[in-house]
């Protein structure tokens, strides 16, 4: 790392780079990666100047990018992250097995009706239910 970052510290990086401490991983790659290719496309240029510039700039960003990364903040945002992921996850699995389970197969037509429903919403034939679905219910 050069001097200059090494005597930043993880707040200054992301003031640089436009974020905040609060935002989350994913937004704090988002910013680095575009910048990143905004810099890599001025690498490119015929100018000499303006690719040495960009070089340096590239560089920079790295080092941002690697102090913001081993910072404190971002590892508890990735945490914190992560476990809002799985949280969601998890909510958004109860709740397809929640409909998955309040829902029957109509034996006429074959397909799926409300289990409150006594009449299948697509064929209008009964939908009746067997014993061992009925006593199932009262587990």
């Amino acid at each position: 790392m050069s001097d200059s970052t090494e005597k930043k510290g993880a707040v200054e990086c992301y003031k640089e780079l436009g974020l905040l401490l609060s935002d989350p991983p994913p937004e704090v790659e988002k910013a680095f990666n575009k910048l990143k290719r905004d810099y890599a496309k001025a690498k490119r240029s015929d100018d000499p100047e303006t690719r040495n510039s960009a070089i340096e700039k590239l560089q920079h960003l790295e080092e941002m990018y690697t102090t913001i990364t081993f910072s404190i903040a971002y590892k508890d945002s990735a945490r914190q992250y992560e476990k809002r992921q799985e949280e969601e996850r998890i909510a958004r699995q109860k709740k397809l097995e929640e409909e998955n389970s309040t829902k029957v197969i109509c034996p006429n037509c074959g397909k799926i009706s409300p289990a409150s429903f006594n009449v299948c919403i697509f064929c209008s034939k009964s939908i009746k239910t067997s014993l061992l679905d009925k006593l199932m219910f009262w587990k």
